[in-house]
Formats: C-alpha cells, sequence, structure tokens
C-alpha cells in the first residue's frame, strides 16, 4: 500500500496494486505475480483455518496452524513467507524503517 500510494496509484486491493507496481516498474512483473500469490495463498489458508474453528465449535481468528498442514503445503506456506520476507526487506531499505527501533 505505502508503494502504491508513493507511486499515486489509483488501485485499491492489494493484487491490482502488486500489478500497478509491476506496470509502473516498481517491481518486476515476476515478482509482482509471486506476491500476489503468496497473497492469495496466505488469505485462503486464513479461511480455512477460520471456517475450521468454526465447524468445530470455536472462536474464528487470523491464525494459521502450520503443524495441521501436509508436508506440501507447508512447503509453499515456507515459500509464500520467503516472498513476504523479501518484500519486507525492500521495503525497510527503501523507506530507512532499520533507523526506527
Amino acid at each position: 500500500r505505502t508503494m502504491a500510494l508513493e507511486q499515486r496509484l489509483a488501485a485499491t486491493g492489494t493484487v491490482e496494486r502488486l500489478s500497478a507496481l509491476a506496470e509502473s516498474g516498481v517491481m518486476t512483473a515476476a515478482w509482482a505475480e509471486k506476491l500476489a500469490q503468496a497473497y492469495i495463498f496466505l488469505q485462503t489458508l486464513r479461511v480455512r483455518f477460520q471456517a475450521q474453528a468454526i465447524r468445530q465449535g470455536r472462536q474464528a481468528a487470523n491464525m494459521i496452524f502450520p503443524e495441521a498442514m501436509d508436508d506440501a503445503l507447508r512447503e509453499r506456506l515456507k515459500d509464500s513467507l520467503r516472498e513476504v520476507a523479501e518484500l519486507q526487506q525492500q521495503l525497510y531499505a527503501r523507506y530507512g524503517l532499520h533507523l526506527f527501533p
């Protein structure tokens, strides 16, 4: 969102913002696509775990439990989180966030 605002992009959804950032040259199209896929995957997991909690009579939360996933899903989760970590590193470098404790 911050990068899209900086570029004065009108896109409002996360996936749309990522695409607009790629179109404006802030990031590559390939990286924007990886980030979009990671975002969609993480949101899907969150909703799955919320639905499972509701079915089990528990309060839905924004928690994902890797120990409840099979190996393939856990690997995909790791890959998605690596993309998020890379974005966070880029944001820290771009905006000097490492300067704030």
